[in-house]
C-alpha cells in the first residue's frame, strides 16, 4: 500500500512589509512567537531558527532544511517519530494590496 500524498497550501494577507512578516517567522519558535492563536501550542527548536536546527510543534517534529531570508523561504522537513514524509514551508512574498502574503 502506498502512502497517501497530501498538499495542503494555505494563504494570508497581512498587511505589513514582507520584512516584518519575516521577522515574525523567525521569532516563531520562541516565547514571543505571536503567529499562532491563543491556546496552540508554539514551536520550540533547539537554538535559533537555522538549517539543521530540530524542533517541534505538538507531536510534528522538525528539521529546518532550507532558510533563505533573501527569497522569503523557510522549509522544514518532516523527522520520526511522527512517520510524516514530506515538508511544511513558509513563504513571504509581496502583496501589492495587503503589504504581503504568508
Amino acid at each position: 500500500m502506498s502512502a497517501a500524498k497530501i498538499r495542503n497550501v494555505h494563504e494570508r494577507r497581512i498587511a505589513a512589509d514582507p520584512e516584518v512578516v519575516w521577522g515574525l517567522l523567525m521569532a516563531m519558535p520562541g516565547p514571543e512567537g505571536r503567529l499562532w492563536p491563543p491556546g496552540i501550542p508554539t514551536m520550540r527548536f533547539n537554538g535559533p531558527l537555522a538549517v539543521g536546527a530540530r524542533g517541534r510543534h505538538g507531536p510534528i517534529h522538525y528539521t529546518v532544511t532550507f532558510l533563505d531570508p533573501t527569497s522569503g523561504n523557510l522549509v522544514f522537513g518532516f523527522r520520526d517519530p511522527t512517520g510524516l514524509v514530506g515538508r511544511h514551508s513558509f513563504h513571504v512574498r509581496p502583496d501589492k494590496n495587503a503589504g504581503a502574503v504568508l
